[in-house]
């Protein structure tokens, strides 16, 4: 007799394992998109962790856009070219 598959859907997030072995976990943000983890896991475990995290993240408010805290490199660029000015420098 067959037994019947138990069912591992999770209520939030996915987590797929790679050919690799290691396992990419991904979620819905707060605006519909598909997000990614930053980086992959070695165990299923810790993706699942990381999404634990992020849906209490959300839920509790405290969830940011990983895009929106990037900095472009051109604009760190200009801030380390312009000239430092008074209000900038220690008092010496």
């Amino acid at each position: 007799m067959a037994r019947a598959k138990k069912d591992t859907r999770r209520r939030f997030g996915l987590i797929r394992q790679l050919p690799s072995g290691r396992h990419q976990a991904s979620y819905l943000s707060p605006d519909g998109q598909r997000r990614y983890a930053p980086e992959t896991f070695a165990r299923k475990a810790e993706a699942e962790r990381f999404l634990n995290l992020t849906e209490v993240q959300i839920h509790q408010g405290d969830w940011t856009d990983p895009e929106r805290n990037k900095i472009r490199l051109s604009d760190l660029r200009d801030d380390l070219d312009r000239p430092a000015s008074q209000s900038d420098r220690p008092d010496a």
